[in-house]
């Protein structure tokens, strides 16, 4: 199967203008996929704050190393970075500037991330005004926000929702 595509010059154009037709043959493929899904996960470590703290701190952390080390328990916050041996610089997050906090009880989380995505991933943040990080030591950390009052999970329901009235439609015709 191929896909035909032409561009013809209008007639109401001159040939002082030089332009010539075009035609353009593009073979079709399927494609098989899988959909990706992230499994519903609960997290040891639940963090909400306004995300201009969160991009203040990683900004902040950013000049004194790669890894960004998130130590969490239930009397403290402490995010660490260190860079060669003389270099290293720690900040702790106090609970009252937090929106909420949440670790399971007795649980003491050390888990580390390049702050090369993290600092990515906080440039988004910037539109948003509050931001969730949850953490467990053995899976990877998850950053959320709201976008227009919904949460992540109900814009992927909402979209996938609109999917499926629109394939039924599709259907219906």
């Amino acid at each position: 199967d191929n896909l035909n595509i032409n561009f013809v010059k209008p007639d109401n154009i001159t040939d002082d203008a030089k332009i010539f037709n075009k035609e353009f043959t593009l073979s079709l493929i399927d494609i098989d996929y899988d959909k990706l899904t992230v499994p519903k996960t609960e997290y040891t470590v639940d963090i909400e704050m306004e995300s201009k703290y969160f991009i203040n701190t990683v900004g902040e952390l950013n000049d004194f190393g790669e890894d960004i080390e998130f130590i969490c328990s239930e009397n403290q916050i402490e995010l660490k970075m260190s860079g060669d041996d003389m270099v290293k610089m720690n900040t702790i997050m106090k609970f009252e500037d937090l929106l909420s906090y949440q670790i399971e009880e007795g649980a003491e989380i050390n888990t580390t991330y390049n702050i090369k995505f993290i600092q990515e991933i906080s440039q988004f943040m910037k539109i948003n005004n509050d931001l969730t990080v949850n953490i467990n030591e053995n899976l990877p950390a998850k950053f959320s926000c709201r976008v227009n009052n919904l949460s992540l999970s109900e814009v992927t329901e909402y979209e996938e929702l609109k999917n499926q009235k629109s394939k039924i439609s599709k259907e219906v015709k």
